[in-house]
């Protein structure tokens, strides 16, 4: 083999090593894709259990501050069955609803937000394997066209090798460039 049939050999191989490099490379993106798609799932789920939590601690806080509220009235004399007092009670409660809806909503709006998150990191994995594998093609495509090039100046002929008429078996068809 001639040095520049090894040349020709060498960049075909350095082709098919990039091109497998490009793969891998694709596949790792579309694994931390997927990786950071159920990092965004569990955060997902995570904004839903602590919207729940902080409205049920704000509900019983809230409790609370009416029982006080009740006391500290009774306590001063005020007669806490008047009409004064139940709107209070009752202006208050609807305060800690519209507090706990708020503390729904927001942790609704955080969930979707990160299910959101997950499916831009699952396409983004899918689309950089999905590159992966059109860079290696083109690599492959390249080494291809650099080891016919340079396979000519090496002395391939239709007949064979330079100085021989050993013909070439059908469907190979080799040009001068």
């Amino acid at each position: 083999m001639g040095a520049t049939t090894a040349l020709a050999v060498t960049a075909f191989a350095g082709a098919g090593l990039q091109a497998y490099g490009q793969i891998e490379e694709g596949r790792a993106a579309k694994e931390a894709g997927e990786w950071n798609a159920a990092m965004a799932e569990y955060d997902a789920a995570y904004a839903k259990q602590k919207a729940a939590l902080d409205e049920l601690r704000l509900r019983q806080e809230g409790k609370r501050t009416i029982g006080s509220a009740r006391a500290i009235a009774g306590a001063s004399g005020f007669a806490t069955e008047s009409k004064t007092d139940q709107d209070l009670i009752l202006d208050m409660r609807r305060n800690i609803e519209m507090d706990a809806a708020i503390i729904r909503y927001q942790g609704d709006v955080n969930a979707w937000s990160s299910m959101q998150e997950a499916e831009i990191s699952r396409y983004q994995g899918k689309a950089a394997q999905r590159a992966g594998y059109i860079r290696a093609g083109g690599t492959m495509l390249q080494g291809t066209t650099t080891m016919l090039q340079t396979l000519p100046r090496s002395g391939v002929t239709k007949y064979g090798t330079t100085g021989t008429k050993t013909p070439i078996p059908k469907g190979r068809i080799y040009k001068r460039i």
